[in-house]
């Protein structure tokens, strides 16, 4: 018997169990396990069937050239779209392209097939998770450390909906580079390190002019395993049993609530996480240049020269890539930055309107969040180029509900889990060829209390 009839067969013994008009406790549990064996060949055979239209692709190639064929062998590669590919190395998947430009669920997943399931919204499939009522429609989520019930895998197309409202909201995500980790629980982004220019680059890369029977000095670059390891982000809010009687209003609160509590927790890690059972936020990490405030500069404030020297200490190509994060109340003191000429001046923050989006500083966006620290902390004004920040999202998102927190309110609390990490593609500032100073791409000033 192979897979796909193994999987027919399943199917009939779920609709069978789940027509049921009440079951016992036996049967749910047995129903619970056909559901994950369900789900568990399903993966299985999406995956072969991968395999083989990339087998398919490969074949042309590798009769073509035979030489390629040693280089395979051993190898399981993985397509990943649009976004790159990735190749199995000691059971983590290795990044071994550039992603794409392309942030969107569908972007990162251009293989992912948008299936509703047949519900009738995402409101709809969340009562039904939160009065755990059996329906053949459900697939209960496999996903390692989802909690003891694992929860019940949302349908890709309202998972696509949620990303996609908290995408719209956050900082960091759309300018990262994010790689999409489809079954594996870690990711390998190759990496260098940074190193010092007064002597080499990327820690180890040497170059000499020689003539033409001269012996070249050797070369040994030191190369680093960016290791990223999606973590587990719960979001639990409340609803009450009257709200789901409006469809559309549910769906919409739904998708905006679960939207809008990712978007904000993801800035929040990516800016200011520990790196310990989370992502390493920018503001934690090693690569980051903390320069320092004027002298005799009184607390609390923004001069301009702070301005000129975050941008003469960001990395030169980092710069048309680059933003500025401010505190809200940093916004305030930006508006009366200007640089004096004789008896004039010129301002450098210039504020949004007309054609212009986005007010800007010397040039570059500034864009406000609540992450960044409070004013005169170090941190309250990032300029960052975060293209050079990796994260690693998993495609599933599960919901898990009790109707019993909230019994006597008649309210159900509602929990959303997603796995995602983060980490800086930098691990040090890097000195220039002329060792006068460090640059980054990502940069800070120091306290000024």
């Amino acid at each position: 018997m192979n897979l796909r009839e193994k999987l027919a067969g399943l199917l009939v013994e779920i609709r069978t169990l789940n027509d049921k008009d009440k079951l016992s406790d036996k049967e749910k549990r047995i129903l619970a396990d056909k559901l994950s064996e369900a789900e568990e060949l399903k993966g299985t055979i999406g995956f072969e069937d991968r395999q083989n239209r990339l087998d398919d692709f490969m074949k042309p190639v590798i009769d073509e050239k035979p030489e390629l064929r040693a280089g395979l062998q051993g190898e399981e590669f993985r397509t990943g779209g649009r976004n790159g590919g990735y190749q199995t190395r000691g059971g983590l998947e290795t990044a071994s392209v550039t992603v794409g430009e392309d942030r969107s669920y569908r972007g990162m997943f251009p293989e992912e097939q948008l299936e509703t399931n047949n519900w009738g919204g995402i409101a709809e499939f969340a009562f039904k998770v939160a009065h755990k009522l059996p329906d053949q429609r459900m697939e209960r989520s496999l996903n390692e450390g989802l909690g003891s019930t694992g929860g019940f895998s949302v349908p890709t197309a309202y998972s696509a909906e949620i990303f996609n409202v908290a995408l719209q909201s956050e900082l960091v995500r759309p300018r990262a580079k994010v790689y999409p980790v489809n079954a594996a629980n870690k990711l390998i982004v190759p990496g260098t390190v940074i190193g010092d220019h007064s002597s080499n680059l990327f820690g180890g890369v040497t170059c000499a002019w020689a003539g033409e029977e001269e012996t070249l000095s050797d070369a040994n670059p030191k190369l680093r395993d960016i290791e990223l390891t999606p973590y587990k982000l719960t979001a639990l809010y409340k609803a009450s049993n009257e709200w789901f009687s409006d469809a559309i209003a549910a769906d919409k609160m739904v998708n905006e609530t679960l939207g809008g509590a990712i978007g904000w927790n993801l800035d929040r890690a990516f800016l200011r996480g520990s790196g310990a059972g989370q992502p390493l936020g920018i503001l934690n990490a090693d690569c980051t240049l903390e320069i320092s405030k004027e002298g005799g500069q009184t607390a609390d404030t923004v001069v301009a020269e702070n301005i000129f020297n975050m941008v003469s200490s960001l990395h030169s190509a980092c710069f048309s890539r680059s933003v500025w994060a401010v505190h809200p109340d940093v916004l305030a003191k930006l508006f009366s930055l200007a640089v004096v000429v004789g008896t004039g001046g010129s301002a450098i923050f210039m504020p949004a309107g007309g054609e212009a989006p986005f007010n800007t500083l010397l040039g570059r966006p500034v864009l406000v969040s609540e992450h960044c620290s409070p004013l005169g902390d170090a941190g309250d004004i990032i300029l960052a180029d975060f293209s050079q920040y990796a994260i690693a999202m998993r495609k599933d998102l599960a919901i898990d509900s009790s109707q019993h927190v909230h019994f006597t309110s008649d309210q159900l609390a509602f929990r959303g889990i997603m796995r995602v990490d983060g980490m800086p593609l930098w691990n040090e500032p890097l000195t220039l060829a002329d060792g006068s100073k460090e640059v980054s791409c990502f940069v800070v000033i120091e306290d000024r209390a």
